[in-house]
């Protein structure tokens, strides 16, 4: 497995999307977000999705280069079309947005239709909170998305669904990103790329059995994830719910009864502005003594020290960005097929 710097890997994936149609502008966008998801250590959401992208601007479901919308708006409220370009071009666009107005009034609420993949949430919550807010943000997948069980349940019925808030402090942000499913998808196209089996109690199979084979999920026909909580997978469910709710019917984006076939993400983002309700040094001076005081817990056995949500994440960044980032085969030769496909050079590891 080829260990590859990330301006390398943005390099590439840009060249590609680029080559694809997309703007120098746009595909320097999706590649940031994808390469910034390995840098994370995400490998689900990183550059392992070039390939699907590809896919999808060949299948005609991604348009590169198809404008935001704005399609209907309040003072506190935007709703935003992205006609099927890019899902990270869109969000980026539409945080922008909200965060402009956010400043004014205190607070803005948006949400996105006809939107691909988004790529990972914390990508964007990271950033809002960098700039003095507090984000919250639910997707849902629009479509033909129904890969997770509800809870009781044996077959898909809806997204992996992610729910993702964070805090700024006088530092690094404190940042939740979770599935309200067992684990992404992602996540198993990662292991299954690594031919490895599956931890228990992640997948059904096709008729609805528990399994640690990933290709069980995968089908055809397709088995099913399980909602996070294991004996209490009634709470992971309630907030799969919620997230479809909020990003898909409450934004008019489509929720998973509402299926054509294209699937792509409904967004919903709630941008809080820290200074519309204290002072914002006051309130990162007050959340990074939080932070503190948490992390001063003793250990328990087994554990090293406490980590805060999001400090894996920030850990994983500084080392993969001195050291490289490790792209499974698979999704390294993808990269190659993909880059040779457009007439590009074939990458070197």
């Amino acid at each position: 497995m080829p260990t590859v710097p990330a301006e390398s890997l943005r390099s590439i994936s840009r060249d590609i999307f680029e080559a694809l149609g997309a703007s120098s502008d746009d595909a320097g966008v999706v590649a940031d977000v994808l390469v910034e998801a390995n840098l994370a250590g995400h490998d689900s959401h990183g550059v392992i999705r070039v390939t699907q992208y590809c896919a999808s601007v060949r299948a005609g479901h991604t348009v590169p280069g198809a404008a935001t919308t704005t399609v209907r708006e309040t003072a506190t409220t935007t709703i935003h079309d992205a006609h099927w370009n890019f899902g990270p071009v869109a969000m980026s666009h539409a945080l922008a947005d909200g965060m402009d107005k956010a400043r004014d009034l205190g607070m803005h609420a948006f949400g996105i239709h006809n939107c691909n993949h988004i790529g990972r949430l914390g990508h964007y919550s990271d950033a809002a909170a960098r700039a003095g807010f507090v984000p919250m943000i639910t997707v849902n997948s629009t479509g033909a998305g129904a890969s997770v069980a509800p809870h009781g349940g044996r077959h898909g019925r809806l997204g992996t669904n992610p729910f993702c808030v964070a805090f700024p402090t006088s530092d690094d942000p404190i940042l939740m990103d979770m599935t309200s499913s067992i684990v992404a998808e992602g996540k198993i196209r990662v292991r299954r790329n690594a031919g490895e089996e599956l931890p228990e109690g992640w997948i059904l199979d096709r008729h609805g059995n528990p399994s640690t084979n990933p290709e069980d999920f995968y089908g055809p026909p397709r088995g099913a994830i399980l909602p996070f909580g294991g004996p209490v997978a009634h709470k992971g469910f309630a907030l799969s719910m919620m997230a479809e709710l909020l990003s898909g019917t409450l934004t008019g984006a489509g929720n998973v009864t509402e299926r054509d076939g294209h699937i792509g993400n409904g967004v919903f983002c709630l941008l809080l502005d820290v200074g519309a309700f204290r002072g914002e040094e006051e309130f990162r001076g007050a959340a990074s003594r939080l932070g503190a005081y948490v992390k001063d817990c003793e250990p328990a056995d087994g554990a090293d020290e406490v980590l805060l949500p999001g400090e894996p994440e920030h850990r994983a960044r500084h080392s993969r960005s001195a050291s490289g980032i490790v792209v499974d085969d698979t999704t390294w030769q993808g990269l190659c097929a993909e880059a040779e496909r457009v007439g590009l050079p074939t990458p070197r590891g």
